[in-house]
Order: structure tokens, then sequence, then C-alpha cells
């Protein structure tokens, strides 16, 4: 912890640090413009009138908690604020509340005619286009596919929440699963085409021998597999990968999963 003191007025690290940045940034200008009293002191007195007294050591993650202390012990004149290394507690100056007050009105009254002269309606509208995500949906009813500019609208095109349509994204996206919008429609993406392929395997006729007791059982797809087998439709499918390429490494160090030939 480094107080620092000028004509024996305690002023804490953590604000002159923040001082001493404003300086390395030339910010002289706002220093002079600024009402605080360190500022002035500052400006008034120059930097080189300030000295620094160590009282003390402390790892830097206990800077904070010195400080404080340090802060209760001596209340050093020049701060303001009571808690070390927050602005908590700063209250703006009369004279810039009023300020605030005359300002505020006037900046409100320029954003409105700015927002409603044609040329930034036109803008905007272009902004929003620009970040609109295309859906293409397909009805699984009568088969026929829409293609909406936005998810806002596609969502109004079936009569649904737009946030609905960004989870159906998402599931696709992420997690690789195809799900029916109001349990009819379906988005069409290339990661459809993709999941659909790995759907398509899943309901492939898989045998399971169990090691332990030798014996067979035909299932009519690798989700039926799974849930039998107490395990994820994606376990029996990397198994029967496996036993395609010859990896001895079966399901639960027990079953070996393999694809299901009628010999008859």
């Amino acid at each position: 912890f480094f107080p620092f003191f000028y004509n024996y007025n305690l002023i804490t690290t953590w604000l002159l640090n923040y001082l001493l940045k404003k300086k390395e940034k030339n910010k002289e200008t706002q220093i002079k413009t600024n009402g605080s009293l360190i500022y002035r002191a500052l400006l008034k007195n120059g930097y080189s009138n300030f000295s620094l007294e160590i009282f003390e050591y402390c790892s830097p993650e206990n800077t904070i908690l010195r400080e404080q202390y340090y802060m209760n012990l001596l209340k050093p004149e020049y701060n303001i604020l009571k808690t070390a290394g927050s602005f908590l507690g700063f209250k703006h100056s009369e004279e810039t509340i009023k300020k605030f007050r005359v300002q505020s009105p006037k900046q409100q009254e320029q954003l409105k005619i700015l927002n409603s002269s044609p040329e930034s309606l036109e803008r905007l509208l272009e902004m929003n286009k620009a970040r609109s995500k295309r859906v293409e949906l397909l009805d699984t009813l009568n088969s026929t596919t829409t293609v909406y500019s936005s998810i806002v609208e596609a969502a109004q095109g079936i009569g649904c929440d737009p946030g609905t349509i960004r989870y159906a994204i998402k599931s696709l996206q992420e997690k690789k699963i195809s799900t029916l919008i109001k349990t009819r429609y379906k988005l069409v993406t290339k990661e459809l085409e993709q999941v659909e392929a790995v759907e398509s395997n899943y309901l492939l006729k898989v045998e399971v021998v169990d090691t332990l007791t030798s014996q067979s059982i035909v299932y009519p797809s690798i989700s039926e597999a799974g849930r039998a087998l107490g395990c994820t439709t994606v376990s029996v499918w990397k198994a029967l990968q496996n036993y395609d390429k010859g990896v001895n490494k079966p399901l639960k160090n027990r079953y070996t999963v393999k694809r299901y030939s009628n010999k008859s």
C-alpha cells in the first residue's frame, strides 16, 4: 500500500494512480474543466510537490483491503469517496445536474428529428436487412416450402414467437437435432440435410450380441437398441461404426453391435 501526501494531506494510491493515467493520456483539458479538489491542487502545485510514503508492503490481492483500512483510519482529505477502488457514493455537483437537465431534452429532440428523416429511416431499414437471417420453412402437411427474409417475418407467417424459430435453429446447428415447429414446420438448411442423413442411419436394423451370455437380439433401429441397452443412440451408432472398421470395442464393455443381415 502506497499512500501519497501533499502538505501532509493523504491521498490514496488508487486515486493518484488514476490521476497519473489521466496525465499520461494528455487529458489536461479534462482536468482543468473538472471541479474536484485533487485536480485543482495538482494543477496549482504540480505533481512534483506530491511525495511518496510507504506505510506497509502487501500482496497485490490485498491492496484494496489495506487501502480501505488506512482510509478508515486516517480519513484522507482529498478522498471524497469512502470505498477503496470504487466510485460508489460519487455525486454530481448541482451545476453538473443542471447541465444534464438542460442537455437531455435537447439531445432527445435532436435524435427524434434525426431518426424521423427519410434518409435515417432508409439507413435503419438497410441495417436491419443486413442483420436479418433468411429462413426457409417446409410445411410437412402439404410439402410446400416458403422462404422468409427474416426470423421475425417467418414467425409472423406461421403464427409463432420468433424465439421458437431461434431455438429450432440453435438446436439444429449446435445439437444437430431437427425439431418440428408447431408440430408442422421444418427448417430447410444444410444442417438439416446432415441431420437427416444421420437420422436415416439410426433407422437401420441392428443385431446386438451380449458377449457375456452369447445372446443375440435384433432391433428395428439404432434408437430402439439404445433404449433397450440404456445408452444414447450416438453410443450405439459409434459401436456399429467400430464393428464395421474391425475395431474390437464392445458397447459398455459387453455388447457387440453389427448391421442385421437376414440370411434367410
